[in-house]
């Protein structure tokens, strides 16, 4: 992939990983397909011993940083990334989590325009190898999509959550 990282990004996506090597290449792959491209990656390592790192190095990320297994932490993790973000905004994804679209970052980043927003998280749907939890997880978001309380004249309504994922988030990097 032809791609360079912009000096002054908007959003610094942050992804941490360990032996993803059977999705990080396609969750790379979709985020630089992203109609929006005014991004950095850094990638946040906890001792992967398969072709992870081998796999990232096809791809303009700006920073891998290495941290020994033992340290490992999804706090501390995405803290040292965030402590090397350039971007005005922080963005996190899992490695196996992929974006659903080509507008995806475009869609949720139009949130931003409200300057009440702090952040911006997504819902979001299991791989094929998934877990059972995250099966049923996935009926359970279903079932709230369909419920008739969540639509109000044909359009779903705006869902607002107390929690976030960190498997797509996205945030004010001033906050």
């Amino acid at each position: 992939m032809n791609l360079n990282f912009p000096n002054n990004p908007t959003i610094s996506w942050i992804i941490r990983t360990k032996n993803e090597e059977k999705w990080l290449g396609k969750v790379l792959e979709v985020l630089y397909m992203q109609s929006r491209l005014d991004f950095e990656v850094i990638l946040i390592d906890s001792g992967s011993t398969d072709k992870t790192l081998e796999i990232a190095s096809f791809y303009p990320i700006r920073k891998i940083i290495k941290i020994d297994q033992q340290d490992f932490g999804y706090s501390y993790s995405l803290n040292i990334g965030i402590s090397h973000a350039w971007g005005e905004f922080i963005g996190i994804i899992s490695a196996h989590s992929l974006p659903i679209s080509r507008n995806w970052y475009q869609d949720s980043f139009k949130n931003f325009s409200d300057k009440n927003v702090a952040g911006v998280t997504g819902t979001y749907s299991s791989l094929p190898d998934g877990a059972y939890n995250e099966k049923l997880w996935d009926i359970h978001n279903h079932i709230n999509r369909i419920n008739k309380d969540n639509f109000y004249m044909g359009f779903q309504k705006q869902d607002y959550y107390k929690q976030v994922s960190n498997t797509n988030f996205m945030f004010r990097k001033s906050l």
